[in-house]
C-alpha cells in the first residue's frame, strides 16, 4: 500500500508531523479528513497545499493544531524536519 506522512504548517510558522501512514486524505469543505485502515478518521481545519507522491508526504496549511490521542501523539515525530525544508530540489504542488 502507498501510505503517506502528513505535515501541518501553522499560522505561527511552525511545522510538525501530525500523522503517519495515512491511506487517504481528502479536502471536505474547510476541513481535511485523514483516514487509516483500522483507525478513526482525523479532521483538521485547513487545506491541502502539497502532495509529494515520491516521498509519500502530504502537506497541509492548518489554522489550528488538531487534538490527537496521547498514543497517536507518541507515534508522531515532533521535532523532526519536514522532508522539504532545507531541500534544494524542485517540488510541484497542487492546490485544491
Amino acid at each position: 500500500m502507498c501510505e503517506s506522512d502528513v505535515w501541518a504548517r501553522y499560522p505561527d510558522g511552525q511545522t510538525e508531523k501530525i500523522a503517519d501512514e495515512v491511506l487517504y486524505a481528502t479536502q471536505e469543505g474547510e476541513e481535511v479528513v485523514l483516514r487509516w485502515f483500522l483507525k478513526e478518521p482525523l479532521c483538521i481545519v485547513g487545506r491541502i497545499v502539497a502532495v509529494d507522491a515520491v516521498k509519500h508526504v502530504v502537506t497541509l496549511e492548518a489554522s489550528e493544531r488538531p487534538i490527537i490521542e496521547a498514543a497517536d501523539a507518541e507515534a508522531g515525530s515532533r521535532g523532526h524536519e519536514h522532508p522539504h525544508e532545507n531541500s534544494h530540489e524542485h517540488h510541484y504542488s497542487h492546490s485544491y
